[in-house]
């Protein structure tokens, strides 16, 4: 999370010596907010570091997403209205916010062969349930015992301008179920007025249902520029990027598991990307209070 050296003991290789141990005691290490300086020994150590982290969007509202641009025209309103989902009669799931019973043994199962860290029952269950601040709900598709899908989400007002978004923050399910459990994220999204849902992560392979249903990475419309921060409504305010070490073995000449990107499921819940103003709070601001849910 944080490295610091003192200003009279910089470019004596200190950092270097610290980080080069760091490597040294861990196979997996993950980060973000570098600076230009600390990135370089990074660099050196065969970190991956990516700038921004991707994000894919379901419009489900166009005018209402449209409010939110950061560039609104008429050719970003065309966009919202070709980008909108229309979900057919979606599948059935249902919401709690308790952790589901088999929400672990599933995310074992889908990220077996993957880099990602542990969704066990008390991790998710310090994470989502007993967050001290935010409130999620559990969107579960089948039993809650043995489930076949779960998304993490919570319905985030936006302070500033109209409107209210879907962040999903964690997208777990087996490859067949895929896309009904981004139709239930759709459903739940509009069910709740959301201008629009949005998901950040690395690999396309563990969301490809978002995909399925008319959803996009932000890359694909550079006119529909949304912002990232909405307590309060920031245009121009990015997340930090993410670093990330793998160990790798020289002998084998392969890759390692932090280089292939396919492999890597990471979500705002991993670190406190979920904070939804870092910026405000770190400044000591006022944030909107949350949204609780009553459970369905």
């Amino acid at each position: 999370m944080t490295w610091l050296t003192a200003p009279a003991a910089r470019g004596h290789g200190v950092s270097m010596q610290l980080m080069s141990h760091v490597v040294e005691q861990f196979d997996f290490l993950f980060g973000r907010s570098v600076t230009p300086a600390a990135l370089a020994i990074y660099q050196r150590l065969n970190f991956r570091y990516f700038r921004a982290c991707s994000r894919w969007v379901l419009v489900l509202d166009p005018k209402s997403t449209q409010d939110l641009v950061v560039d609104p025209s008429e050719t970003s309103a065309k966009r919202a209205a070709a980008r909108a989902v229309l979900p057919d009669k979606p599948p059935a799931f249902s919401v709690t916010t308790q952790v589901p019973p088999g929400a672990s043994a599933l995310s074992k199962r889908v990220l077996s062969a993957s880099t990602a860290f542990e969704r066990s029952e008390e991790n998710l269950k310090w994470r989502y349930q007993r967050h001290p601040y935010l409130r999620y709900v559990f969107l579960v598709l089948g039993e809650p015992d043995e489930p076949l899908g779960v998304a993490v989400a919570r319905v985030e007002d936006v302070r500033g301008r109209p409107g209210k978004v879907l962040r999903v923050v964690e997208f777990i399910a087996q490859p067949e179920h895929n896309r009904e459990l981004a139709e239930a994220v759709a459903a739940f999204g509009l069910e709740h007025d959301c201008a629009f849902a949005d998901l950040f992560g690395m690999s396309e392979r563990f969301v490809f249902g978002l995909v399925l249903i008319g959803g996009f990475n932000v890359l694909e419309e550079p006119d529909l520029k949304l912002p990232h921060l909405f307590q309060p409504w920031e245009a121009d305010l990015d997340p930090p990027g993410l670093l990330f070490y793998g160990r790798r073995d020289d002998r084998t000449g392969q890759l390692g598991p932090a280089d292939d990107v396919t492999r890597i499921y990471v979500s705002k819940g991993d670190g406190n990307m979920d904070w939804p103003s870092w910026v405000p709070s770190a400044e000591g601001r006022s944030i909107a209070p949350p949204t609780r849910y009553s459970e369905g």
